[in-house]
């Protein structure tokens, strides 16, 4: 029996994989706390579409749709003068 090989995947999956990943991280900014980890998986995603590993590229996919869901935490305006103590009660 001869083995069986596993059939590349169309180009056309890789570009559609890429438009989602392209969705999911619209909005993204350079403050987002998130964009270094987003990046960091962006590339990975770029290794694996090169070494055309379709499980690893959606493993790695899920977690940057996963990491885009959760909130982000509220970014503190810088032009506020800390609060004061209150006054004492005597």
């Amino acid at each position: 029996m001869a083995p069986v090989l596993a059939t590349p995947t169309p180009q056309t999956h890789w570009l559609a994989r890429w438009r989602r990943l392209a969705s999911v991280t619209d909005g993204l900014t350079q403050d987002d706390p998130r964009l270094p980890t987003i990046l960091t998986l962006l590339e990975q995603c770029s290794e694996h579409c090169r070494e055309e590993n379709d499980n690893a590229f959606i493993h790695i996919a899920k977690q940057i749709t996963h990491l885009m869901a959760l909130p982000t935490p509220p970014t503190l305006p810088t032009d506020i003068e800390p609060p004061h103590p209150p006054a004492s009660l005597h």
